[in-house]
């Protein structure tokens, strides 16, 4: 018998103690619903494009827009996270500016 279960050890679990609390259950659900929803349509879309593109220009055109589809998420990454680093800086400023008036 595993030692979590021992009772005399320092931490241990009792058995069914532990029920799951449906309000809690649905609302991790309804949170990671969006982003799933969200994933499941740019899939979708993903496929729609290289499909349309795999007709009209072949092997090298869906190699083209995989290109430059990875380009644009990398200058996206890029400016999000300057953003996100002067975020701090604009508070902090702003802040100060309030004081002093």
């Amino acid at each position: 018998m595993p030692t979590s279960f021992n009772k005399k050890s320092t931490v241990h679990f009792r058995r069914g103690i532990y029920r799951l609390k449906w309000r809690i259950i649905i609302g991790i659900i309804g949170i990671g619903a969006a982003p799933s929803i969200i994933n499941a349509a740019s899939c979708a879309i993903n496929i729609l494009i290289n499909r349309t593109l795999v007709d009209l220009g072949g092997d090298l055109a869906v190699g083209a827009a995989g290109i430059f589809s990875t380009f644009t998420s990398l200058l996206c990454m890029v400016v999000v996270g300057c953003v996100k680093a002067y975020s701090p800086f604009s508070a902090t400023t702003m802040v100060q500016a309030i004081s002093t008036e």
